[in-house]
């Protein structure tokens, strides 16, 4: 797959996943738990404007930093539901945008 097609792949499904976070209360609690629970700094996943140049760098970065306590919200059957893990899931080449 090109570097083109792979980015196109990633800003597509991220906002899906970032947008799931935003809309739950219960994986966005999850979310910080996972974060404290691998001692990462709590922060919020950021979401992309269309009026910030920079905000797709910026929801990809905050993604990938926080690529762990995501993956473990989302395989959480507790948490998300199975459509739903199906529905927003990130495969590895997902993630590798070279």
């Amino acid at each position: 797959m090109k570097s083109v097609e792979r980015y196109e792949d990633v800003i597509a499904k991220i906002p899906r996943v970032v947008g799931h976070f935003k809309h739950s209360h219960v994986a966005s609690d999850a979310l910080n738990a996972k974060q404290k629970a691998i001692e990462l700094p709590e922060e919020r996943l950021v979401q992309r404007v269309a009026t910030r140049l920079d905000s797709s760098f910026d929801m990809c970065d905050t993604a990938y930093r926080n690529r762990a306590p995501i993956e473990g919200v989302l395989s959480d059957g507790k948490v998300t539901t199975a459509a739903m893990a199906v529905k927003l899931e990130m495969v590895e080449h997902n993630w590798l945008v070279s």
